[in-house]
């Protein structure tokens, strides 16, 4: 970016204009033998600073002149025809300083491209103060279809001060304080200058933003090259729809004619009032988008007033702007204290106000629409190609709105993100991004929408008929970005893309923002999920999680699942039961998890992973594992003279002529560990599937004992179970509870009396013991009798304690 006006080029201006004239001079009088050699010296010196400033149209002009008068250091004067070739060089090198001079103001118009000298009649337009416009700015400003106006020296702001005001005038961070004394003095003429975005241009120093912003400036832009610069000014500057509203409350009635004659000149609908008691009666009618209010009025001050409004929910993201004479930091502490938003001093500057009222009012209005609650039609959500703003709103609408099919939110991420963010620019890397847009872009269907919304990531609101069709598109978005390589600094790149899709969360009643907020959480968990399990693919739940789980910790279970194949993410714990009867002691449950980053001790529970590991083929290895870890566990403890038995988890539906050779084969090495093992199997499975029978008979063959769990606690089918080759029956507490003492004891009593043995766990409740003591339960588990360890043999001393608070069996008459 070339600064037009930098001091250098002032400088070379102010003497090459100097010698254009001493030139014109020594050409139409008498010939001036010491300023000829005063302007042969100086013509020497301004083809140097030519030189130096890339100017070569003025070097060669300089030169020129410089040469020829050096033919007349003598006391010869030069002829008449001489003189004229004098004259002819001086306006040549005037020519030659034409572009950098100061003159009208150059507008070059969106639709024709082209500069043209005449004063503006703009349609809209942004001032350029003394920069050289780079073409990437010119282009965008042309897809706009606004006009810029390039201004040579401060001088020419006045010019375009008229009716047709320029939107924005952006100037180099040096500049920004001079332009906004000169709006600020043209804002007594014309008030609606005012209105007018002053923005500040950096120029490479690390101060460059904070001068710029205490100079005056609204908005700060590091480098006018930046792709979305020109974006950010005009959404600054364009005039807001609806107009922005502003509610004057002052006892003082000539600063409410002067402030709301300055407000409506400038585009602001403004209302004003001189009575603060009858300012709640019109904040409901005039509905405001901020309160100008007067510090000190009589009866009601701004302050008390102030904190009236805060106590009222509707009205805390009301923007409140105090005026005042008072210009001590005690009086400003405590205005906003009370609730306030800004304090501006009497008097105020017609800018200074209008920027404070614009930033607040337009940053209220983003906080509402995040707030306000959407009811939104299909025909209302945004589609195709959207910046990220409109694609945030469009899936706010689309959180709660009713829609046929299937609707879901795309993350897409590139794969090769971080590398790319090392390797590339800010151009570059827009440049590709654009590039990936158009391929992502020729997947989608007409009513789909996309964004960038992170660095080399975009989102995509997706709508199909069936999630199998969700899926095609996701397959579609990776496949079109990896079958042909990218230009990457000149280089053929491979390039792949992860995406995750999530559904709208099922949340009856929530607002729309936090919806929205959890749909996106969700998207960029299946990314991240997708991108972890190698790239170039997809993943995502397209149907909502059974039993309220939401489709996030799907997805969690799923990856855990996945790499739960070489045993990375399943962890195994340890859980003492507590011995009420039976003949056996140091029973333990051991319980698998599968890891979760999020919450490392609770991890994913078995009731959790098991349907998505049977889907996915791991549960077996799952298993195995745990059977491993109990087969090691039950080995040293023997080998330390102590024992114990281990209910191990299984999942008869899976279990095969494989999983049974791999049992007994580590029982081939130890066959004494057989009677250490119990494998806990579904009781519904076998119910569903009764030809598994034969399961358990072969493992009762191997000296291996089962053991039944049944979670809804069917007594009825006690009879059954007795028919079946296992030993021990297993009941949750919450399901044993909700049924008569008499009933329980009555339908276990078979059971009992064959000498097999009752588990009930999910005791969370000491108070519960002597009631499941005196139903005849043989072992208690739960996290109020013993919590579960990564370690078995850190569990001694709690089953110590376990058996220090069983109850002691009543005695029988007669006895002590």
């Amino acid at each position: 970016m070339q600064n037009v006006h930098s001091p250098a080029l002032r400088s070379l201006l102010e003497l090459a204009n100097t010698l254009v004239k001493d030139c014109t001079q020594l050409a139409t009088q008498n010939w001036d033998r010491e300023l000829a050699k005063q302007s042969h010296a100086a013509f020497e010196r301004l083809a140097d600073l030519a030189a130096n400033l890339d100017l070569e149209p003025i070097r060669m002009a300089a030169l020129d002149l410089y040469v020829y008068l050096s033919a007349f250091e003598g006391h010869i004067p030069p002829e008449a025809n001489e003189l004229t070739e004098i004259r002819e060089l001086a306006l040549s090198l005037e020519h030659a300083l034409g572009p950098y001079q100061a003159g009208e103001p150059e507008v070059i118009g969106a639709a024709e491209g082209e500069g043209t000298s005449e004063a503006p009649g703009i349609r809209a337009s942004i001032g350029l103060l003394e920069i050289e416009p780079p073409l990437a700015l010119l282009n965008m400003l042309t897809d706009y279809g606004v006009d810029l106006v390039r201004l040579a020296t401060l001088e020419q702001v006045p010019k375009v001060i008229g009716a047709d005001l320029p939107m924005a005038i952006i100037a180099s961070t040096e500049q920004v304080a001079g332009l906004c004394r000169v709006l600020d003095g043209l804002a007594q003429r014309v008030p609606a200058s005012a209105n007018v975005v002053v923005v500040g241009v950096g120029r490479g120093q690390s101060d460059d933003r904070l001068h710029a912003m205490l100079s005056g400036c609204e908005l700060y832009i590091d480098n006018l090259d930046e792709p979305n610069a020109i974006l950010r000014v005009l959404e600054l500057a364009s005039p807001p729809h609806p107009p922005f509203r502003v509610l004057l409350v002052d006892d003082d009635e000539d600063t409410r004619v002067y402030l709301s004659v300055l407000l409506q000149q400038v585009g602001i609908e403004a209302k004003a009032i001189g009575d603060p008691a009858k300012a709640e009666e019109t904040i409901a009618e005039f509905q405001p988008d901020l309160l100008l209010v007067d510090l000190f009025m009589p009866d009601t001050d701004g302050v008390t007033l102030t904190m009236r409004l805060r106590e009222r929910a509707e009205l805390l993201v009301l923007p409140i702007v105090f005026l005042s004479a008072e210009q001590s930091d005690q009086a400003r502490m405590q205005a906003i204290r009370a609730g306030g938003d800004d304090y501006l001093t009497k008097p105020v500057r017609p800018r200074s106000l209008v920027a404070a009222l614009r930033s607040r009012i337009q940053r209220a209005r983003g906080v509402r629409e995040q707030l306000a609650p959407v009811h939104a039609t299909l025909g209302e959500i945004g589609r195709g190609r959207l910046r990220r703003g409109e694609l945030l709103k469009a899936i706010n609408q689309a959180a709660l709105a009713s829609t046929e099919g299937v609707r879901a939110l795309f993350a897409v991420r590139i794969d090769q993100t971080d590398v790319l963010n090392q390797k590339l620019g800010q151009a570059s890397a827009f440049e590709l991004e654009q590039s990936i847009d158009l391929r992502l872009i020729d997947v989608l269907a007409d009513e789909d929408a996309i964004a960038l919304w992170q660095e080399f990531g975009f989102g995509v609101l997706v709508r199909r008929e069936s999630p199998k069709a969700l899926e095609a598109v996701a397959e579609k978005l990776c496949k079109a970005v990896a079958e042909r390589p990218f230009k990457v600094q000149g280089k053929d790149t491979k390039l792949t893309v992860s995406v995750g899709m999530a559904l709208p969360p099922n949340a009856p009643g929530a607002a729309a923002a936090s919806v929205a907020d959890g749909w996106i959480s969700a998207a960029f968990t299946a990314v991240a999920i997708a991108h972890r399990n190698g790239g170039n693919g997809y993943d995502g739940v397209l149907e909502h999680g059974p039993g309220g789980i939401s489709a996030e910790r799907v997805m969690m279970i799923r990856e855990a699942v996945k790499r739960s194949v070489n045993n990375t993410t399943v962890v195994v714990e340890f859980q003492p039961m507590l011995q009420l009867h039976g003949e056996h002691k140091g029973h333990y449950s051991l319980i698998t998890k599968l890891r979760d980053h999020r919450a490392p001790l609770n991890g994913l529970t078995r009731d959790e992973y098991l349907q998505a590991a049977r889907s996915a083929g791991t549960i077996a290895a799952i298993d195995r594992h745990a059977l491993a870890r109990a087969f090691a566990a039950l080995e040293d403890l023997r080998a330390s003279g102590r024992g114990a038995r281990i209910l191990v988890p299984g999942d008869m539906a899976t279990y095969d002529r494989a999983q049974l050779q791999w049992i007994h084969a580590l029982l081939s090495k130890n066959p004494a560990l057989a009677t250490g093992l119990l494998l806990d199997f579904d009781a519904r499975v076998l119910i569903d599937r009764p030809a598994l029978k034969g399961l358990l008979a072969a493992l009762r063959s191997m000296k291996v004992a089962s053991v039944l769990s049944d979670t809804h606690a069917e007594l009825a089918r006690i009879p059954w179970y007795l028919e079946m080759p296992v030993g021990v029956l297993r009941f949750p507490y919450a399901a044993i509870n909700q049924l008569p003492a008499d009933e329980v004891s009555v339908a276990i009593e078979p059971w009992k009396q064959a000498g097999r043995a009752v588990v009930i766990d999910g005791v969370d409740e000491l108070v519960d013991v002597n009631r499941l003591w005196s139903l005849g339960v043989d072992y208690l588990q739960g996290d109020a009798l013993a919590a579960a360890s990564p370690r078995l043999e850190q569990e001694l001393s709690d089953q110590r304690s376990a058996d220090a608070a069983r109850p002691a069996p009543p005695t029988e008459p007669g006895q002590a």
